[in-house]
């Protein structure tokens, strides 16, 4: 263990308070291991209280005494940190940056990126840690797109002199320094990008749950904790809304093979869930079900069509011309069918049905109700038993997809029917 290297991220509910960041500290005290620690902007501290980064969102678009009051709460909590904890770090000078970036239009990301950046200095300054600004590590293109490789080397350079140090989540810079965030669960792609560029065991996600569930619990009672799973088998439940850790994070960790272990903040010896490489042996199995609402299906009715790699390629052309690519595509003699989600394709189905009658000349062109679509990861061969738990509930699939590669089984049901579903198949599946 003494020999081990540890990344540790700590989310939003995590560092909610001065107590919580207390008990973060006490966390990263018990393991000498843990070197490298990425953090959220405090979350939510009670139910009906706001997140930080949702304050300085609404900050950034209000104006006039609305604008200065938002400022000042938010000043007013990390101010109330700074005091129970006690430590040398005062935020004076960078609220008043905040009030020049407003004046000179430092954009809406460099807003949102303040939570992170003062909770980073503040929990750094308690735990005796460095810090280290995100912005000198993590790279965007000047078209805002992520850079891993060159992130990778900018991280590993700006961390060659900090054998222990803090990187605030969630942003990084692009050329000329300005200021880019991830989409939201950033700090999760953070925090495995410290892992692989200093090339740790392990890479620790805290947060408010001990581990993964195999199913969302405001659905099924008391669903299991996956002890055990794959990057892409969590790359497939989290895409599915399984919201614990962002489904990027694992991206910069595949090369090495560096295993991700999500445990609970507030009870930190329960075992929490080991995201690995590949399971085998008595681990295979379904391990989680994620279902996720706002598809619709378009459906290209022409004889032959199934077996005609060129109508299929004009048609995913014509998608991703407007930007809109498939979560699910199949297939029949003379059918292909197209899930994706329903918030791309609205305003434009005209648009589509024009461009494939044009250039694949189909006998009919349909879009379908609205549709959920659930994951079941690890199903394997488990087709059959698929369909018997939806046809015990009469449960219509809709589409299906058992050809990714991966292990999982996606079917689509009406989005009435996606909780009664998503049941069905945990008590036939897991349970």
């Amino acid at each position: 263990m003494e020999n081990k290297t540890k990344a540790v991220k700590f989310g939003g509910s995590s560092v909610c308070d001065a107590k919580r960041i207390d008990n973060a500290a006490k966390i990263i005290a018990a393991d000498s291991c843990r070197r490298y620690v990425t953090v959220s902007a405090p979350g939510k501290r009670f139910s009906g209280d706001e997140k930080i980064t949702n304050m300085l969102y609404r900050a950034f678009v209000s104006t006039g005494d609305d604008f200065y009051s938002l400022l000042e709460k938010i000043k007013s909590r990390f101010d109330e940190i700074i005091s129970e904890l006690a430590v040398p770090v005062s935020l004076d000078d960078d609220f008043a940056e905040l009030l020049y970036a407003r004046k000179n239009y430092f954009g809406r990301d460099y807003f949102a990126s303040r939570g992170e950046y003062f909770c980073a200095r503040i929990f750094s300054s308690y735990i005796g840690y460095d810090f280290v600004d995100a912005a000198k590590c993590v790279s965007f293109g000047d078209d805002g797109a992520f850079l891993p490789e060159a992130t990778k080397k900018r991280t590993a350079a700006a961390l060659s002199k900090s054998e222990r140090a803090v990187v605030p989540g969630f942003y990084g810079s692009m050329p000329g320094g300005t200021l880019k965030t991830f989409e939201r669960g950033g700090s999760d792609i953070t925090g495995a990008i410290l892992a692989s560029a200093m090339n740790c065991d392990e890479y620790e996600n805290w947060t408010d749950v001990s581990g993964f569930m195999s199913a969302d619990p405001k659905t099924v009672d008391n669903p299991k904790t996956i002890g055990i799973i794959t990057y892409k088998e969590l790359r497939r439940l989290s895409f599915m809304g399984a919201g614990v850790l962002h489904e990027d994070s694992v991206l910069p960790l595949m090369s090495g093979k560096i295993p991700v272990i999500i445990k609970n903040t507030l009870d930190p010896d329960a075992v929490g869930t080991r995201v690995v490489p590949e399971r085998s042996g008595k681990e295979n199995g379904v391990c989680g079900i994620a279902g996720k609402k706002g598809f619709s299906v378009l459906r290209v009715f022409k004889t032959k069509i199934g077996t005609s790699a060129a109508d299929t390629e004009k048609i995913m052309r014509i998608f991703a011309q407007k930007g809109i690519y498939p979560v699910c595509v199949s297939s029949g003699v003379d059918c292909v069918s197209l899930t994706v989600p329903k918030s791309r394709i609205v305003g434009k189905e005209d648009y589509i049905r024009n461009e494939i009658c044009a250039c694949a000349e189909p006998s009919c062109v349909t879009l379908g109700d609205d549709c959920a679509l659930i994951a079941i990861v690890g199903a394997g061969q488990r087709l059959s038993e698929v369909f018997s738990a939806l046809d015990g509930e009469r449960i219509e699939a809709t589409s299906v997809d058992a050809g990714s590669g991966d292990g999982a089984i996606t079917v689509g049901v009406a989005e009435n029917d996606l909780d009664r579903a998503i049941k069905a198949l945990y008590r036939k599946l897991i349970k």
